[in-house]
């Protein structure tokens, strides 16, 4: 499996190579407006089941989208830091990977 986190036109990855098994890639918003989307996709699938979208973040509310492939994130006050958007999904091989990240640095 391969995980990927996009960030506009730079890009996070992480990979982890698992023949056979599913792709995630989260991409982050090229800005940071508020409210912050952060969505996947999800390739090459072996389905287990239907796929289940759990969504935490670093910093800030998730306001909409928890349980499907976009959110968006509500994080008014947010400093310097980063925020990460991470996803785990659910009805795939439980054999593979299923968590990948999107880091979105805030000015």
């Amino acid at each position: 499996m391969v995980l990927i986190a996009e960030n506009g036109m730079d890009s996070f990855p992480t990979e982890n190579q698992v023949p056979g098994c599913t792709r995630i890639t989260v991409t982050c918003p090229e800005r940071a407006d508020t409210p912050i989307r952060f969505s996947v996709s999800v390739t090459g699938v072996k389905q287990m089941g239907d796929l289940l979208y759990n969504w935490s973040v670093s910093k800030g509310t998730i306001s909409w989208g928890q349980g499907t492939a976009a959110i968006e994130v509500d994080a008014t006050v947010m400093g310097q830091e980063p925020i990460i958007a991470t996803v785990e999904i659910g009805g795939i091989d439980p054999n593979c990977p299923r968590v990948a990240s999107c880091p979105l640095v805030i000015p």
